[in-house]
């Protein structure tokens, strides 16, 4: 059986590249899983280098490294407090002064979201996960 060793693989006009990281972990360019409540903390990520807690359950979730544009996808989705029947909702975009959502311009740098229920922020989340891919 043959074996092939690389620390990366580049297509064949050289520009584009994945370390075997980057592919062994699905090829999402940023993940997190971080609490939501309290002193916000990161469970576990990648190219995540923090997480900003703008007030109740609105964040930004900042990158390590840049993307090269923000047309990136971001995937995001948070639990229920206290296992109740009222669903929340996790969207990508900004909290309003007024507590209500509005659409936000995604950065190279970060990207920002908040949880609602019923249309209004209100909750913070104990488990809040995000994935970006390029």
């Amino acid at each position: 059986m043959s074996e092939v060793r690389v620390t990366t693989l580049k297509d064949t006009s050289g520009s584009n590249s994945s370390t075997t990281e980057q592919i062994s972990r699905g090829r999402s360019r940023a993940f997190v899983n971080f609490n939501g409540q309290g002193a916000v903390s990161i469970r576990r990520g990648f190219n995540v280098n923090s997480i900003t807690d703008h007030q109740t359950a609105d964040y930004t979730v900042n990158f390590s490294t840049a993307f090269a544009t923000s047309n990136y996808t971001a995937v995001a989705c948070c639990s229920s407090i206290n296992n109740n029947n009222n669903p929340m909702t996790l969207s990508i975009g900004s909290a309003s002064s007024g507590n209500n959502m509005f659409d936000s311009t995604y950065s190279t740098t970060a990207v920002r979201m908040c949880i609602s229920r019923d249309g209004v922020i209100d909750h913070d989340s104990p488990r809040v996960c995000v994935s970006v891919f390029e």
